[in-house]
């Protein structure tokens, strides 16, 4: 009586290679958001991830000190021109990081400054497919001319940002949300970034590798940076001990 292989290896690497394969294609729907709220009391912001629809989340409030007196001697308000030249350095800073891939290197540009997360994250970020981006803002800058004004200048930025992340983001039909509201009735300022997208498992495993490195050069450069303060330090040790050296 002669045995038969109940299936054959080809069988097998085939169902082992789609299954690979779906794995890397597995979606994993995302959602943040990042919302800011200043006022007369002080100023906080929350920042929250989800993966999975929701089952799971992970939450960070995030107080924020007084930035300085604002109109009429109020406390907790940005001075306008400070709140809107780091809006625009923002905005300055997401189009000047786009990046050129060349083959065998991705996502290693010589114009972006090696951050830790950075990097990563924006890969994931141009990775991903948006469903939906959103950033609402009421502005309250204390009186009415400057709110106007501020709430115009603020325009401008999100048309800025708008337009960077049409050039290097996957947006569904009509996204980014951008909107800016002016409130002249003196309840504060309230800022939301809202975002909701899908991943693949395969361009989480792509990155993966990126954060590593990023991490890892991130330790070196701060084992080299504290060498020379512990030498300057036995060396000023030193010189202390013997003052008539």
């Amino acid at each position: 009586m002669t045995s038969v292989s109940w299936v054959h290896p080809g069988v097998w690497a085939a169902a082992l290679l789609l299954a690979v394969v779906v794995l890397l294609l597995f979606p994993i729907p995302f959602r943040f958001t990042f919302s800011y709220r200043g006022a007369e009391a002080g100023e906080e912001a929350v920042f929250e991830f989800s993966l999975f629809g929701g089952r799971w989340v992970r939450r960070q409030v995030i107080p924020l000190p007084e930035i300085g007196p604002g109109p009429a001697g109020g406390t907790g308000r940005a001075d306008l021109s400070a709140f809107v030249g780091k809006a625009a350095d923002i905005a300055h800073r997401l189009v000047g990081r786009e990046e050129r891939l060349t083959p065998g290197r991705p996502f290693c540009g010589a114009t972006v400054e090696p951050d830790t997360y950075a990097r990563p994250v924006l890969a994931l970020a141009r990775m991903a497919w948006w469903t939906r981006l959103s950033w609402r803002t009421v502005l309250d800058l204390g009186d009415a001319a400057r709110t106007g004004l501020g709430a115009g200048l603020l325009w401008a930025v999100k048309g800025t940002l708008a337009a960077a992340a049409r050039q290097v983001l996957r947006l569904s039909a009509g996204q980014p949300e951008f909107l800016v509201t002016p409130d002249f009735e003196g309840d504060g300022t309230l800022s939301v970034i809202e975002g909701r997208g899908v991943l693949r498992v395969g361009q989480l495993l792509l990155v993966a590798p990126m954060l590593v490195r990023s991490v890892l050069g991130h330790r070196r450069s701060g084992r080299r940076s504290a060498t020379p303060r512990n030498e300057s330090r036995t060396a000023g040790a030193r010189s202390g001990r013997h003052p008539g050296g």
